[in-house]
């Protein structure tokens, strides 16, 4: 995830110049950006080295799942934050 280390509006921009960009591509995203994972057409969630999940976001927030768990968890976290 290249934008781990940049501001939010530098994280826009990139997310934006690549779903402009690519939009006929397939690209591959590794991170652990709630935000990034949500907008994207498929996700595959991985537990150590091997995946576990894999469908679209709005299929794995519907049950219980790792990503939903993910998804929870960094929600709260933000709640957390001050």
């Amino acid at each position: 995830d290249v934008t781990g280390n940049v501001d939010p509006d530098v994280d826009r921009l990139l997310q934006t110049v690549l779903r402009t960009h690519f939009a006929d591509s397939t690209v591959l995203t590794v991170t652990n950006d709630v935000a990034t994972l949500q907008a994207c057409d498929q996700v595959a969630v991985m537990v150590r080295g091997c995946i576990v999940e894999f469908d679209r976001p709005a299929t794995l927030m519907q049950s219980n799942t790792a990503f939903r768990a993910l998804v929870e968890a960094s929600a709260a976290m933000q709640l957390q934050d001050p």
